[in-house]
């Protein structure tokens, strides 16, 4: 029973903290702007950088990140099943896409995403960013970036002679990837003026 208790906790935790709007209430706090009102209405990162300043834009990713890697420390800590550690970073992810704070609104969720996968797996995504951060240089293609870098860590956590991963584990990458992609599809594509900001 106590283990269907802690479960359920790591998870409600993993959600809460997730759904922080950190681009909402830095933008709020540093200039008084909504940033759901500005540019594209995107909330995340990206549009703090561009909407309100890099400063403030760094301290949102670095915010972001640390929602994902906290919610599964604070699982590990919780001594909960690895199935269980693992959802609550999905469900991390989720939060922060889909914020009750927000009325279920929220950003991509790619700074999220990486601090789960940093808390995981730090080793191989290092080297995964390091091969694909080359490929980002040259195309500027956030997107496709981060797909393959999703896609390239089941490869490494199998292949690697150092890394000792599970069945579950190594699948996991890119599953975190399905909520980005949902994401992705129902936000308004950005204009040339955006893409042409974001170099």
């Amino acid at each position: 029973m106590s283990e269907v208790i802690n479960s359920a906790t790591v998870i409600a935790i993993a959600y809460l903290l997730g759904s922080i709007p950190s681009a909402y209430i830095i933008g709020w706090l540093a200039k008084g702007i909504d940033i759901r009102k500005v540019g594209d209405g995107r909330i995340g990162a990206s549009a703090t950088f561009h909407n309100i300043g890099i400063l403030w834009g760094i301290l949102v990713g670095f915010t972001d990140f640390s929602k994902g890697a906290v919610a599964i420390l604070i699982a590990k800590s919780m001594t909960v099943p690895e199935p269980i550690v693992l959802l609550a970073g999905l469900i991390a992810i989720i939060g922060h896409d889909w914020s009750i704070f927000l009325h279920f609104k929220g950003g991509k969720g790619a700074a999220t995403t990486g601090g789960v996968l940093s808390a995981l797996m730090l080793r191989e995504l290092l080297i995964a960013l390091s091969l694909v951060g080359v490929l980002f240089y040259f195309t500027r293609r956030s997107t496709l970036a981060t797909a393959i870098t999703l896609s390239s860590l089941p490869l490494l956590l199998f292949a690697l002679p150092f890394t000792e991963a599970s069945g579950l584990l190594v699948f996991y990458a890119p599953m975190l990837g399905i909520p980005m992609f949902i994401k992705h599809l129902s936000m308004p594509k950005p204009t040339e003026t955006e893409i042409r900001e974001s170099w």
